[in-house]
């Protein structure tokens, strides 16, 4: 929801940041631009990549003006037409999806098993 100035703006600080990141520091690739149509509205996507794994993606939505795309209408600032942003960002956000660490067992567990131990 950002004027496309301003995007390019963040998308070269965040690249920039990327780029420092790396052990070297290395650049990231440029990724070719798509332009994707969907039932509403056609934007355009470009994903950045180091040594093949993506990194950032920057996407333009044509013709939305300051809204939220995929949004509920009857608030402000939400426009119902596709595409639906917050899905593609979990699209983008999930790519990045860590297992979940392995959970103690309970404490009733630790403290039956306790007991079973000091009863044998």
């Amino acid at each position: 929801m950002v004027h496309p100035h301003n995007a390019e703006q963040i998308v070269r600080q965040f690249r920039r940041f990327a780029e420092l990141l790396g052990t070297p520091p290395e650049p990231l690739s440029d990724g070719v631009e798509q332009r994707i149509s969907s039932e509403g509205r056609s934007y355009r996507r470009r994903d950045y990549a180091r040594s093949d794994r993506l990194l950032l993606r920057s996407i333009l939505i044509e013709g939305l003006g300051h809204a939220w795309s995929g949004g509920d209408e009857r608030f402000r600032f939400n426009d119902a037409a596709q595409p639906d942003t917050s899905r593609l960002i979990w699209d983008f956000l999930s790519t990045f999806r860590q297992p979940a660490p392995r959970r103690a067992p309970p404490l009733r567990l630790w403290l039956r098993y306790l007991s079973r131990l000091l009863r044998g």
